[in-house]
């Protein structure tokens, strides 16, 4: 594959140096598609010894995302549908798992490796609490002397006002576009330098164009609490 960043939160998420790095808001914003160009330029940076997996709530949305690779396998990559894995000639590998609803690691694909220097949630806001997440992380340790880096996308909540674990752990922490310290739950005395990534729909002029903006403001009601969470990705009802 070779993937161009499109300019604003693609571009921004790919070019970080944070070791953690959250993209949430707007659905269709290109954020799953952001996590694979991230891993394209860690695989640049790291080579051979790059180890990468990316987890999704459910077996078939890994099962979408590992068919959508394969039509664009670059040269040297090899596809492994039984477990859902990748293997490039320079000994990097690329596995795409998924975890189960609030299971956690018990649905964890036994074929993933235990050590990855990439690892990445896609929509992780179907987890209720942070649990499933942290457990992974538990279990998936980093590869010794490798650049490690880690991606979560996530959306606001249906209710402004309702409960989001992502949005506790990211958004305000920082002003938009600034890093900030978050410490470690798998480790009490490990502290990670984390950057909340805002992604609104119109960041995404391939999906969405004027014509399908004004589609769903019709349909939703521009400046509504849907029009917000929706298209511009808001938290609270108003607070990116």
């Amino acid at each position: 594959m070779s993937l161009v960043p499109m300019p604003g939160m693609q571009s921004d998420v790919v070019n970080s140096d944070v070791t953690e790095a959250f993209i949430g808001g707007a659905r269709g914003a290109g954020a799953t598609t952001a996590i694979f160009m991230a891993w394209e330029k860690h695989l640049a940076d790291v080579g051979g010894a790059a180890r990468g997996v990316v987890a999704f709530p459910f077996y078939n949305m890994a099962r979408f995302h590992f068919d959508e690779m394969v039509r664009e396998l670059a040269p040297g990559c090899r596809a492994h549908l039984v477990n859902l894995r990748f293997d490039y000639d320079n000994g990097a590998s690329l596995s795409l798992s998924w975890t189960g609803e609030a299971t956690g690691v018990k649905l964890f694909s036994r074929f993933c490796f235990p050590e990855a220097s990439f690892l990445a949630f896609d929509n992780a806001d179907w987890y209720e609490s942070q649990s499933v997440v942290d457990d992974v992380c538990s279990i998936v340790r980093p590869v010794p002397r490798v650049k490690y880096r880690r991606i979560i996308t996530g959306h606001p909540p249906i209710c402004p006002d309702g409960p989001s674990w992502l949005r506790d752990r990211y958004v305000g922490k920082a002003p938009d576009g600034e890093e900030f310290w978050r410490k470690d739950s798998t480790s009490p005395t490990l502290w990670t330098k984390c950057r909340f990534f805002p992604a609104t729909a119109a960041g995404n002029g391939f999906l969405w164009t004027h014509e399908t903006e004004e589609r769903m403001a019709s349909a939703l009601g521009r400046g509504s609490n849907e029009w917000n969470r929706i298209y511009l990705g808001m938290w609270d009802g108003g607070e990116k």
